[in-house]
């Protein structure tokens, strides 16, 4: 550290590379609300997440289950001839930005993990490859240039983003119900195999009472996939066989209990259950549907509503 130009240097790079005051938590809850009220919205920028895989993404259209989007990549500087590539000023990270136009796809809503930032509607035509994006690209920006050996850095960040949306689609999902399918009782689907005995040393482990199997026999309760495997494996009846009997959830109840504001509640969950997020949000939908099974009432069933009465009660019983 005898040349002073070096420390110059490194304060530089320091600079270069701290967050900006808007990307913070307390800078995004100023941007876009508290993330249990934030809206999902066209021209929002995420990141998707799931297990260690995370990639950000550019919406592009919003559906119940599904968000068209394409990929956005931050360093290190890659592109082909389909990107778009914006000025440091252009967005919130403060850093050149390459959006992958040519990558442009569906992902489950579900991966959803955090909004950073929202692009003005002039970005957003320009990164959509299904607007003749490259007839007028907006000031501080410009097309990428194409790769020019598969060796190249930005042909390994491509396929490395391919890899991740594979995986980011591969997430977990929820039985969701279909017009016409009945569920079978769990008492016909194991026909001789069928032991209440059995059932309760099946799944005790996973935290059910006797009265708890008792209804799930009776129907008054859902039996959950991962109930069901654990049925299939005591019984040695074949799991896509006991999975007939798992009553599959509604589906405006499954595009609540995905949505991204609730995250962070299953991720609580997992971890005071020891378990993982996958297993506690499919917990929590059936404990709703359960709940719901429960209560009475004329019309449409307030799910949201409903998740929140589920959550109080889950709270009251930590105490």
């Amino acid at each position: 550290m005898n040349d002073p130009t070096v420390s110059d240097r490194l304060l530089e790079l320091a600079s270069q590379a701290r967050v900006p005051d808007v990307l913070t938590e307390a800078g995004r809850q100023a941007r876009f609300g508290e993330p249990r009220s934030v809206q999902v919205r066209r021209g929002q920028v995420w990141r998707a997440s799931w297990d260690d895989v995370s990639l950000l993404v550019l919406l592009l259209d919003v559906g119940d289950f599904d968000v068209t989007m394409t990929p956005v990549t931050l360093d290190p500087p890659a592109e082909d001839e389909h990107c778009l590539v914006l000025e440091p000023r252009g967005t919130a990270f403060g850093v050149p930005v390459t959006v992958w136009r040519g990558l442009q796809a569906e992902l489950p809503v579900r991966v959803l993990d955090a909004v950073l930032d929202q692009w003005t509607d002039e970005f957003v035509n320009a990164a959509d490859q299904r607007l003749e994006a490259d007839a007028d690209l907006p000031p501080r920006s410009r097309r990428g240039t194409p790769i020019l050996s598969e060796f190249d850095q930005a042909a390994m960040v491509r396929a490395e983003i391919l890899d991740d949306l594979d995986t980011l689609r591969g997430s977990p999902v929820l039985p969701i119900e279909s017009e016409g399918r009945s569920t079978p009782s769990l008492v016909n689907v194991l026909a001789d195999k069928f032991s209440f005995e059995g059932l309760v040393t099946a799944l005790m482990p996973l935290g059910l009472t006797q009265a708890e199997v008792m209804d799930i026999v009776r129907g008054y309760k859902p039996m959950t996939p991962a109930q069901a495997f654990a049925v299939s494996e005591s019984t040695g009846v074949d799991h896509d066989l006991v999975l007939q009997a798992v009553r599959p959830l509604p589906a405006d109840l499954v595009a609540q209990v995905q949505h991204p504001r609730l995250r962070t509640v299953w991720r609580e969950h997992a971890a005071r259950d020891n378990t993982d997020e996958a297993a506690a949000r499919e917990a929590g939908a059936y404990g709703v549907l359960a709940m719901a099974a429960r209560q009475t009432g004329s019309g449409p069933p307030d799910w949201s509503r409903r998740i929140e009465q589920y959550l109080l009660g889950s709270r009251s019983e930590e105490r």
